[in-house]
């Protein structure tokens, strides 16, 4: 009896966790692309023609980011170049959300390139199937020594 009794709680316990885990979510699953019919892009080239939209678009994300870049002191001083990663994601109304550095190269330049999205106006979002989607970007962003700079610093070392 009392063994029939404890198999039937066993039973009653386990079929009311399988339950619980099959309850749907209150909240709808987000759907984020990392691929889309027609991805996002930074704006500034509405008026282009479909062939050159893409590169004038990433003309103009590259001006951006030379015009508001800061090299790190940190990254001069110690003569730090290379290619940082950003990863973000494209909102449904082109607000960048989500921001972190995938790749960073040290010196303060991750930060740096960080700083540089969070600030970026609303890009055009992505489109699949005839709507606005969220979509996942990776981003480089190059941090490159001037020949000046270079020699400034290997006149430092020298001296």
């Amino acid at each position: 009896m009392k063994r029939t009794q404890l198999l039937l709680i066993g039973l009653l316990f386990l079929f009311g966790i399988s339950t619980q885990a099959q309850t749907p979510s209150t909240q709808p699953a987000r759907e984020i692309f990392k691929v889309v019919a027609e991805m996002p892009r930074f704006p500034g080239c509405e008026s282009e023609d479909e062939k050159k939209i893409e590169k004038c678009a990433k003309q103009k994300m590259d001006e951006y980011i030379k015009q508001n870049l800061v090299y790190p002191k940190q990254a001069i001083a110690e003569g730090i170049e290379g290619t940082v990663v950003i990863r973000a994601l494209v909102e449904k109304d082109g607000s960048l959300s989500g921001i972190t550095c995938v790749r960073d190269i040290g010196g303060g330049c991750g930060a740096e390139a960080i700083r540089i999205f969070e600030n970026m106006p609303k890009w055009r979002p992505g489109y699949q199937r005839g709507r606005t989607v969220e979509v996942q970007i990776n981003i480089p962003v190059k941090f490159s020594l001037d020949e000046n700079r270079k020699k400034t610093r290997k006149n430092k070392r020298r001296g």
